[in-house]
């Protein structure tokens, strides 16, 4: 399957999809949907180091696991 994306804007309640020159086909299927505007969020001043000591690595991180113990 060949599967082509792009986001176009309506004009006159019509879309133009350009298609690539090595896209050679008869026929295609067209699936129109809506793309509903995200609001943005204000952009909130990062403090370097906020995250610190929110995420733990264990020291059994680095070891082998059970399961591919035969691999090793």
């Amino acid at each position: 399957m060949i599967a082509l994306r792009q986001t176009v804007y309506p004009v006159n309640h019509r879309i133009i999809i350009d298609l690539p020159l090595d896209f050679n086909t008869e026929k295609v299927e067209v699936i129109v949907l809506a793309i509903e505007e995200q609001q943005k969020k204000p952009n909130a001043i990062r403090k370097f180091g906020a995250g610190k000591d929110q995420i733990v690595i264990h020291d059994s991180f680095y070891e082998p696991l059970e399961d591919f113990k035969e691999y090793t």
